[in-house]
């Protein structure tokens, strides 16, 4: 995706864009142009004359979209030299480097944006939102605190062993797989998380039963906040672990010796809905008009098709059987739905509350 540069200048050009637009990300610069930019992402540039002014890089997932595996790309580090903004450099990047992609494995390419403004700036290259969330808290009054059944001796927070920490990850990806729309990580993703952030301010907790002191029965991601507990996710294997979770995580105000009880941190779980969070928009329309006709069930879908950024998109689309065929020109006695990217983005998320947890936006 960059032309004649090897993966090493791609990463050095990259890095220097990163850079000039994130002047402050410090020691997690390192880590992710080291750890996260690997062979398997792909480092998209866009060049004028000299001059590298815009770059974003393409991390390969999958996706459990209502109980159908799909590939995905979540696009991260979108950047534009500072002097450059404003010019339409972005939108020439990704013109360039998705058009690569339009018959490729992967269905759609979604991201993160950092603020609400993006959102907006993102809508105009075809990104719509496909997930929301919003912030669900609980205090101590909310836990039960007179369960007899609570273990929280048996709960600690520490540095897991490599034996837990890929019992952890199948217990996370059980819970990913087993949820009928979700993000699902790679063990070598998860682990990367977990080094990138458990020494500032990830937290791992570990519940385990008494005579199995080994082997984790609940594992929560979390950070402890100037003014919150914020757990990023949380995988439990019984409704006691929760409620004792909860409880090691908010405990009892304790009372100062003037006799006023101090006031405990709130802990804040996401739940899925109210805020927007996250986007995405096509890349290859034959996999996601084939996902959207098995998701609705229905045998016959003809779309056709716009697409003003990714214009070889752009065509009528029949559904017939288990195959989608394209053509350049309508065909006769065929009733054909107008479609956007973004309507089509929109349709196949519809009714759907995606699970997006640990991805690159801390």
């Amino acid at each position: 995706m960059n032309g004649s540069l090897s993966f090493k200048e791609a990463i050095r050009e990259s890095r220097n864009l990163w850079d000039l637009s994130f002047p402050d990300e410090g020691e997690y610069t390192d880590f992710y142009f080291s750890r996260r930019c690997t062979k398997d992402v792909m480092l998209c540039l866009h060049k004028t004359g000299d001059t590298f002014d815009s770059a974003f890089q393409l991390f390969p997932y999958q996706m459990n979209l209502k109980g159908i595996l799909t590939h995905t790309l979540y696009m991260s580090g979108v950047c534009t030299h500072p002097d450059m903004r404003g010019k339409g450099h972005m939108e020439l990047c990704m013109k360039e480097n998705l058009a690569q992609l339009t018959n490729g494995e992967a269905t759609l390419v979604t991201l993160i944006p950092a603020n609400e403004k993006l959102f907006t700036y993102y809508r105009r290259f075809g990104f719509t939102e496909i997930a929301t969330r919003q912030i669900t808290e609980y205090h101590k009054k909310t836990v039960h605190s007179d369960n007899k059944n609570l273990h929280t001796e048996n709960i600690s927070v520490a540095s897991a062993t490599a034996k837990q920490r890929h019992d952890i990850y199948q217990m996370f990806r059980q819970k990913w797989e087993s949820m009928p729309n979700s993000i699902i990580h790679t063990e070598q993703d998860f682990q990367d998380v977990l080094d990138a952030y458990i020494p500032d301010n990830l937290h791992l907790l570990l519940c385990s039963q008494p005579e199995k002191k080994q082997e984790p029965t609940a594992a929560v991601l979390y950070s402890e906040r100037t003014s919150e507990i914020f757990v990023h996710d949380f995988v439990t294997t019984s409704k006691n672990d929760t409620t004792s979770v909860l409880s090691y995580l908010c405990p009892e105000a304790e009372t100062s010796e003037d006799g006023t009880a101090e006031k405990t941190k709130p802990v804040r779980f996401f739940s899925y809905e109210s805020k927007p969070f996250m986007m995405a928009r096509i890349l290859n329309p034959k996999k996601a008009i084939a996902l959207y006709s098995e998701t609705s069930h229905s045998e016959n879908t003809h779309i056709h098709l716009t697409d003003n950024l990714l214009e070889s998109n752009s065509g009528y689309y029949s559904m017939t059987s288990d195959k989608v065929l394209k053509t350049e020109k309508p065909v006769k006695g065929i009733q054909y739905v107008k479609m956007t990217p973004e309507q089509l983005t929109a349709h196949l998320f519809q009714n759907t509350q995606l699970h997006a947890s640990l991805m690159l936006d801390y």
